[in-house]
């Protein structure tokens, strides 16, 4: 019987790296969500609370669907450039 055969430790390294890079872009995506929502003023706090519900329960999607669809809702809160 031949041993199994087992793939080089560069592999895996690729496989780390990529898997870094992935998940802090999915956190720098959820965090630029998170900062824009909580500054951002809403028709009413209800519409606030449900984009942050998403944002964080849909960490996948969530970001993504604010960042295209929720921004619009919202008003840049301060004042004035």
């Amino acid at each position: 019987m031949d041993p199994i055969a087992t793939p080089p430790l560069s592999a895996y390294i690729g496989m780390a790296l990529g898997l870094i890079v992935c998940l802090g872009f999915c956190l720098s995506i959820l965090a630029w969500a998170l900062v824009d929502c909580l500054q951002r003023e809403f028709i009413n706090t209800a519409t606030k609370v449900v984009w942050l519900i998403i944002v964080l329960l849909l960490v996948g999607l969530g970001p993504i669907a604010y960042l295209i669809m929720g921004r619009r809702m919202g008003v840049r809160a301060g004042p004035p450039p």
